[in-house]
C-alpha cells in the first residue's frame, strides 16, 4: 500500500530498501509496488523521484531541491515486547493548553508494536512538502495497523 502510494506520486521513483541483514535492493517505478511489501518486520526505504533527485540526495542528503520536493525515507520495524522509554512533547491529559508542555518521559508498553520513523527533506513545521509526506505516510501506516 505504501509502495503503491509512492509510485502514484512519483511514477519513476527510485526506491532503495535495506533489510535487517543490511541487504540492499533498488527498484524503479512500477517494480517498487509489485515486488516490495513495505510493512515487513524490518524495512528501511529511501525514495527519490528520479535520477536527478537521486544524484541530489547523494550530494545533499535529505534536503529540498529548488522545485520544493526532496528525497524521503521511512523505517518500519516491529518492537520487542518490553517497555520502552520515550519522550513526549504533547500533554496527554490536557491538549488544549495555551502553553506547550515540557517534554516528559513516558513508557510505551504493548504487544506487536510497530515503530515508524519518517525522514523528510525539511521540518514538517516549516515545509508543506515534508508535512504532506509525513501526514500521508502516517495515515497509510495507521490504516495498515488497523487491518492487523
Amino acid at each position: 500500500m505504501i509502495d503503491a502510494w509512492v509510485v502514484g506520486m512519483w511514477p519513476s521513483v527510485i526506491a532503495t530498501y535495506m533489510d535487517s541483514d543490511n541487504n540492499q535492493t533498488s527498484k524503479v517505478g512500477e517494480k517498487v509496488a509489485i515486488e516490495e511489501n513495505t510493512l515487513r518486520c524490518w524495512v528501511e526505504a529511501y525514495n527519490c523521484r528520479d535520477e536527478e533527485m537521486d544524484e541530489f540526495w547523494e550530494e545533499n542528503g535529505y534536503a529540498l531541491m529548488p522545485n520544493g520536493q526532496g528525497p524521503f525515507g521511512v523505517t518500519i520495524f516491529n518492537v520487542e515486547n518490553k517497555p520502552y522509554s520515550i519522550m513526549i512533547s504533547q500533554d496527554p491529559l490536557n491538549e488544549e493548553r495555551s502553553i506547550p508542555a515540557e517534554p516528559l518521559e513516558a513508557y510505551l508498553i504493548g504487544r506487536n508494536l510497530i515503530c515508524i520513523c519518517v525522514i523528510t527533506p525539511d521540518s514538517i513545521d516549516h515545509d508543506d512538502f515534508s508535512k504532506q509526506i509525513y501526514d500521508e505516510l502516517m495515515s497509510l501506516c495507521l490504516e495498515l495497523a488497523s487491518q492487523n
